[in-house]
């Protein structure tokens, strides 16, 4: 019975459990995790006992277990519940097959009373022996747990949760139980390790810091420490050394052999490993996750995708990568967290069915005192707060200068020039100013309305023309929908609030995976599937608004983000958003937040004050996998400034794609990558090429000469398979090769013979012979070896030369050394340092 492999295989499980918290919001479950794994190892401990006592134990586990079925009414249960206990018990008979299904049984009766103790002993008879309605409450606490595994993660750490939660680490360790102390199987151990290392990959948790690198180490070592137990154990079953002299007190106490040795290799491979978990990361290249700014997203010029991309769908791939710096910002606000930065705002095009970017074609110098489009509809009468922003953009950012502005922008202060403004599009950028560190600050008077202070005026007709109508598919049947939601309001406000409690009473679902037609999604989403992101929930929010004649378009920017050092807040790209902006005379427009946000959506949106949100902090934006949400499509053609637009390809006037200019970086890719692998593939021969022309220069008298002959010839020989043996002579070898080499000219073998004699004498003699003719010799020789072989041998020994590989060997043996000191216990290794300080 292997009790320290047992003990060591649940602190490996224990360890890699922690990866899950990157995935529940609080810390919770591990204590029910680790019960778990505590329980798992005690039944693994008393199924590996002596065939008689471990077929009583588990019988009795079981005994317990399978009451629920012998108190059903009727006799199937019972029959099953005798078959159970009948078979556990005849575990002790030894035939394989039953010991098996007794193993098994015993892990999980053991986890089920377990679970029965800690989340339904109220239903349990006496607290502990399950019941039928202990069974009933276990499998709604399962349902409940699945029901919150929908939202993306972190999800809260409920007892449902923590329960669900439990039962996947007790599984694990069951497994690793059973490979690494049962099967004595460590290294297939680490599959299911690995299970739990999947799960925050599988959820497309992006956030991976310092806390998870932490854990990702610390669940190695764990590991590792299970395969180090294993191979003491199957040292130790050696039994006891036998040696000449008694030099191991260990084995004098029949303790076992010295297991230093093992131990120092152990530690020399995790230092390596870990050396390496440094360094790759570093050489190898990462591909950089740009920004709502960028003008590509990946690797290469453009967008990544077909040109005139949607904001919408870069909106969705910035949501989908690793949340990268944007822009930083200290505000005035009372709430930080609702004043979001608009980029772009985007109107309905019922001619393509599609949301295009607004003000294409309209773009004029901005005045530096005043930006020179007031927002529309603000009257003198409208009370405004004025807030001023300070912003910093990330020295990562690799686009053009488009600006992230609160609403409604009165005045900006920004260096450089070239500066433009799309007409109503929230646009403000320039082609002449490079977007990384740049630094500007803006004051924005914003809107204060309160639910009952805004008037019911007329909209204006420019507006409503531009803005009020939606002749999309099914027009009728989203009108339908969006009267039947708003039946009780009375104002346009109010049918915009009665919208928004629609869209946040739970109804809808928050996932970056939607599944939804790629056709006419609308009123499915509306009505059967009702899961989506941000991009869904704008737009179905914009166009049941318009078909209450509420004129509407649709906001792309970030959210306010999270609270960072002092009055400093932070946004990054996963903090890209979208959003429905209403009209209402007097007041312009207002924001509003149909996309579920807290533990269950996204969690740096925040509804405006006046449409019933609050102020605080925001979370970090949870994410999961995107898939195309919906009809998005492309942009409006016609920019006029070239290579601004983050969120499209750029398009000439016609409407048709411009390639972008391939950058240095694009270049250095490809470049380097057949550079990378033609060096991968000819290191070999190119380190012997150089070997031989090094040898030869560096040969500067007769001696030196002779010794770079012969080194090239015993070079040669090992790369055409006749490699010298060890502690042969230049003669030896030179009578071995005349009279084994079949095939060489006699002027190869005579240059064999010049060339032993010429390294005899370099060695041996008071003088060495003229070293005149041996490196014609060298290649005499050489060729006629080529010419000796086959083909395939031939390109063998120029591609791949083993005199190259051997010396490469040597030398990782060498770098290998440098960890000798590894071997070295603490009173050595203190004694050698002594020694050294001393000298």
């Amino acid at each position: 019975m292997n009790v320290r492999l047992t003990v060591t295989a649940a602190v490996a499980v224990f360890l890699a459990s922690l990866a899950l918290s990157s995935v529940i919001a609080s810390a919770g479950w591990i204590a029910t995790g680790f019960g778990a794994i505590v329980v798992v190892a005690l039944a693994g401990i008393v199924t590996r006992l002596s065939r008689r006592p471990s077929a009583a134990i588990t019988t009795f586990l079981v005994l317990i277990v399978v009451v629920p079925l012998m108190t059903r009414p009727g006799y199937g249960g019972r029959i099953g519940a005798a078959a159970l206990i009948v078979a556990t018990a005849l575990s002790a008979t030894g035939l394989r097959p039953l010991r098996a299904f007794a193993t098994l049984a015993g892990y999980a009766s053991a986890l089920l009373i377990y679970f029965t103790l800690g989340y339904a002993h109220m239903q349990a008879y006496g607290h502990v022996i399950p019941s039928q309605a202990s069974f009933v409450q276990l499998g709604s606490l399962w349902q409940q747990a699945f029901s919150e595994f929908r939202y993306a993660p972190p999800i809260p750490d409920l007892s449902a949760v923590s329960m669900v939660t439990a039962a996947g680490i007790g599984v694990v360790a069951i497994c690793v139980d059973i490979l690494a102390a049962r099967l004595r199987r460590p290294a297939v151990a680490g599959l299911p390790l690995l299970v739990l290392f999947s799960v925050p990959i599988a959820s497309n948790l992006k956030t991976f810091g310092l806390p998870q690198m932490v854990i990702f180490a610390v669940a190695l070592a764990g590991y590792l420490a299970l395969l180090s137990a294993d191979g003491r154990e199957r040292l130790r079953m050696w039994g006891r050394l036998v040696t000449f002299r008694h030099v191991q007190s260990p084995d004098e106490a029949s303790s076992g052999p010295d297991t230093r040795e093992l131990a120092a290799s152990g530690r020399r491979i995790g230092l390596a490993a870990i050396c390496l978990a440094i360094v790759v990361p570093v050489v190898l290249p990462s591909v950089a996750a740009h920004d709502l700014f960028g003008t590509h997203a990946g690797t290469g010029g453009g967008d990544g995708g077909t040109a005139g991309i949607s904001p919408l769908l870069r909106v969705a791939s910035l949501l989908e990568g690793k949340p990268q710096p944007v822009f930083s910002y200290t505000t005035t606000a009372a709430s930080p967290p609702e004043q979001y930065f608009g980029v772009y705002a985007l109107n309905y095009s019922a001619r393509q069915n599609k949301w295009l970017l607004i003000g294409q074609n309209g773009d004029r110098p901005l005045k530096r005192s005043r930006l020179p489009l007031a927002p529309t509809g603000v009257t003198t009468k409208t009370p405004l707060t004025t807030v001023t922003t300070r912003v910093r953009v990330s020295a990562k950012d690799t686009g053009e200068a488009v600006l992230p502005l609160p609403y409604a922008p009165s005045r900006l202060t920004v260096g450089g020039s070239g500066w433009v403004e799309a007409p109503g599009s929230l646009e403000i950028l320039s082609t002449q100013v490079p977007m990384p560190g740049l630094q500007y600050t803006v004051v924005s008077r914003e809107a204060d309305p309160k639910a009952a202070g805004i008037p019911d005026l007329a909209v204006p007709a420019g507006i409503e023309a531009q803005y009020g109508s939606y002749r999309g598919p099914d027009a009728s049947q989203l009108r339908t929908i969006a009267l039947q939601h708003t039946a009780s309001a009375v104002t346009p406000l109010q049918q915009a609030l009665a919208l928004q409690k629609w869209f946040l009473s739970g109804a809808f679902a928050y996932t970056l995976h939607p599944d939804l037609p790629s056709g006419d999604w609308l009123k499915a989403f509306l009505t059967t599937d009702r899961r989506g992101f941000c991009s869904q929930f704008a737009q179905a929010f914009a166009v049941l608004a318009r078909e209450l004649g509420i004129p509407s378009r649709i906001a792309i920017g970030y959210t306010g983000g999270t609270a960072g050092s002092g009055r400093t807040w932070n946004v990054t790209t996963a903090d890209a958003h979208a959003w429905p902006e209403l009209y209402f005379a007097g007041e312009g427009w207002l924001r509003f937040e149909p996309t579920p946000h807290g533990s269950r959506g996204q969690d740096t949106a925040v509804p405006p004050s006046y449409a019933g949100g609050s102020s605080g902090g925001a979370a970090p934006l949870p994410t999961s996998p995107i898939t195309s949400p919906g009809p998005s499509g492309a942009g409006a053609a016609g920019r006029r400034h070239v290579g601004t637009n983050r969120f499209q390809h750029q398009a000439d006037d016609n409407g048709a794609p411009v390639a972008a200019a391939a950058s240095g970086s694009d270049l250095g890719w490809a470049i380097g990558i057949p550079a990378a692998i033609f060096l991968l593939l000819a290191w070999p021969a190119l380190i012997r090429l150089g070997t031989r022309r090094r040898r030869w220069s560096r040969a500067a008298g007769d001696a030196d000469l002779a010794h770079a002959a012969w080194r090239e010839l015993t070079d040669n020989l090992a790369d055409y398979g006749l490699p010298a043996a060890p502690g042969e002579t230049p003669r030896a070898a030179a009578r071995r090769l005349t009279s084994e080499a079949a095939g060489l000219s006699q002027a190869a073998r005579d240059a064999v013979v010049r060339m032993s004699r010429a390294e005899e004498h370099a060695r041996y003699a008071p003088v060495a012979l003229p070293g005149d003719g041996l490196r014609a010799d060298s290649i005499t020789v050489r060729r006629a070896l080529a010419a000796s072989v086959s083909r395939r041998d031939r390109m063998r020994a120029r591609l791949l030369p083993a005199s190259t590989l051997l010396a490469a060997r040597r030398l990782a043996q060498r770098a290998g050394e440098v960890l000798s000191w590894l071997d070295s216990s603490w009173p050595a290794l203190r004694r050698q340092l002594r020694s050294l300080a001393e000298r």
